[in-house]
């Protein structure tokens, strides 16, 4: 499954996401969502760490922000995880 969280965190939608994560699922922050990686959440980090934690390098731009380049997506990479996961749910 592919999860793609556009509320700013923190936020109900964002925290039921984070408790609904399966092994196997994918998170992009996109808009701004993007904001909780100034907050070092562990949850964030573990995904992160698994690589399954991925971030819309224009909207970290849009908010003069920068992050490590393994967790950055263009739109191109966006359209790609959601070819590969299944179900898509947006929060």
């Amino acid at each position: 499954m592919l999860h793609i969280i556009r509320q700013a965190y923190p936020s109900d939608a964002f925290e039921r996401c984070l408790e609904q994560l399966d092994t196997k699922d994918h998170v992009v922050l996109i808009e701004d969502a993007v904001y909780a990686l100034t907050r070092h959440d562990p949850r964030l980090q573990a995904l992160q760490e698994q690589q399954r934690l991925h971030i819309v390098q224009a909207d970290i731009e849009a908010r003069g922000m920068s992050i490590a380049s393994d967790m950055q997506i263009d739109y191109s990479g966006l359209v790609k995880l959601t070819a590969v996961y299944s179900p898509i749910v947006t929060w």
